[in-house]
């Protein structure tokens, strides 16, 4: 059965930052100001002699992530990578997940996971002002679940 969305929504909110609870391996950071991420799936198109298209492929999936987290709270994080397999490993070479949970007030409970996240880049931003010292992180991920939906389904699931 579809999600019937009453309009207006009077009783209760529309999700936002506000709502979102993330856990990064398990453990809930404040210090979030930003979580991005796009699960994508794209296709090759198939071409013969015509400008029209034959088919096209199943596709790649492709996934970005990343996150806005403040310098306090990407040390602890980082420390928390790098004692998860013991000493000599490098935070952007351990994997973690990340587990975002949607709640309002008489909504249903949304959440969304990155599956197997590891930290390709870590860009430190600080400035002249009173603002906090930001670290903006770039990661891959092998999936994301919408909802508890994959993009694409593996081969031989579902066909």
């Amino acid at each position: 059965m579809p999600l019937l969305v009453p309009y207006p929504l009077i009783n209760g909110h529309r999700y936002s930052f506000a709502s979102v609870e993330a856990l990064f391996n398990g453990i809930a950071y404040l210090g979030i100001s930003e979580l991005n991420y796009k699960p994508s799936l794209k296709a090759g198109m198939v071409y013969g002699s015509r400008p029209q298209p034959l088919g096209r492929t199943r596709g790649k999936q492709e996934h970005t992530v990343s996150f806005k987290m403040y310098r306090l709270e990407f040390e602890l994080f980082k420390a928390t990578l790098v004692n998860i397999n013991g000493a000599g490993i490098g935070f952007g070479e351990t994997p973690f997940d990340i587990v975002a949970t949607f709640a309002e007030l008489g909504q249903p409970v949304t959440t969304d996971t990155i599956v197997s996240a590891r930290i390709e880049e870590a860009d430190l931003s600080n400035a002249d002002g009173t603002d906090a010292s930001v670290v903006n992180v770039t990661c891959s991920c092998m999936q994301i679940l919408l909802n508890g939906a994959p993009i694409a389904l593996p081969i031989g699931v579902g066909l």
